[in-house]
């Protein structure tokens, strides 16, 4: 209706920007789609790590760096759809990732060499000291997840004795 009102209007310049509102339409719902996703993949795997690790300290950082990658990954992806600084946007996410590989390259292949050995000693000898809590969290997470498995398939039969789960309440399929 409003294209063909601005069309009746036949002011070319407002014709032609409003058919460049509509092409770039399918962009924003597309970005939209991006960022629903993203935020609800983000949320499932916070949640998901909560409730089989908990409040233990593994889940902790898993449940906050997890879902920030995710949603960091998915603004790079939205701002590339929507076609917002295109080769800007690229160079700064490769950017990122080539800043994190040279940081890391540097640190321990020139100057901190002895830092970095030191580095690793202690972050060797920390992951040896709490592999036991991350063995600990694993099997918490496991048992948890067992848990719940075995409530649903509890309350799935139930449903089925109860009649809640049948066709037509006779255990038969009726046509």
């Amino acid at each position: 209706v409003l294209t063909a009102a601005i069309g009746a209007l036949k002011i070319p310049a407002v014709t032609a920007f409003m058919n460049q509102v509509l092409a770039y339409l399918p962009n924003v719902i597309a970005a939209i789609v991006i960022f629903v996703v993203a935020a609800a993949l983000a949320g499932a795997i916070a949640g998901g790590v909560a409730k089989l690790l908990g409040d233990t300290p593994t889940g902790k950082i898993v449940a906050t760096a997890v879902p920030s990658l995710v949603l960091l990954i998915a603004v790079f992806m939205i701002l590339n759809q929507l076609k917002i600084a295109p080769e800007i946007v690229q160079i700064t996410y490769t950017a990122l990732l080539g800043a994190v590989a040279l940081a890391s390259a540097l640190a321990f292949g020139l100057g901190g060499r002895e830092v970095a050995g030191q580095m690793l000693g202690d972050a060797y000898r920390k992951g040896q000291e709490q592999k036991d809590q991350v063995k600990a969290d694993v099997q918490t997470g496991k048992d948890r997840g067992q848990e719940q498995a075995e409530r649903g398939k509890q309350r799935a039969q139930q449903e089925v004795g109860d009649g809640r789960g049948e066709r037509g309440g006779t255990g038969s399929y009726r046509a």
